[in-house]
């Protein structure tokens, strides 16, 4: 008999985590807008701005269920670490971020609305779990870099590949 019970029991926990596991992770991220761009959280961008920083996109976006599996027991449970794919994938080669003011480059001129995302210093890396996009610029970008000490505007525009383009801005006040 104990063996019985220790078999239903194992049978029962496995069940339990299935439904879990396969409940949690059924979602799509659909993309809906542009969201919010930010600063990384070391920088509060209504101060002025004089050290490095990244910058951080959160797409407005909703999690998608297949009507097929909106019957299982915990379908909402989105506190769970599930990596959810993208219905709406972003163009990431049609990424860009521009600035409206000229850039010195060490002997370099970067025209305003010039795609930064071209250049080697800029790093764009989606996160799936969040819709996030995260731009790493690279410390030394601030060293050879000459920005003119006033307001700068960064616009973002992505793409996705259901037809749908955002853009967001973020204006920072530049002491550089």
């Amino acid at each position: 008999m104990n063996k019985l019970t220790r078999f239903l029991s194992i049978c029962v926990f496995s069940l339990t985590v299935s439904v879990i596991l396969f409940s949690c992770c059924r979602g799509e991220i659909l993309i809906t807008g542009g969201g919010e761009l930010t600063t990384d959280f070391n920088i509060d961008p209504s101060e002025v701005i004089n050290e490095p920083f990244n910058l951080v996109n959160n797409f407005e976006s909703e999690i998608v269920y297949e009507e097929a599996s909106n019957f299982s027991l915990i379908n909402s449970a989105l506190a769970t670490t599930c990596d959810y794919d993208f219905r709406n994938e972003i163009d990431m080669a049609a990424l860009s971020l521009t600035v409206d003011q000229n850039i010195e480059l060490e002997d370099l001129t970067i025209q305003a609305g010039t795609n930064l995302l071209a250049l080697d210093q800029f790093s764009p890396a989606i996160e799936s779990g969040f819709a996030a996009l995260y731009i790493t610029i690279d410390a030394q970008f601030f060293e050879d870099a000459t920005f003119e000490k006033s307001e700068h505007t960064f616009l973002l525009t992505a793409n996705m590949d259901d037809g749908l383009t955002t853009q967001t801005s973020l204006t920072l006040d530049f002491d550089f």
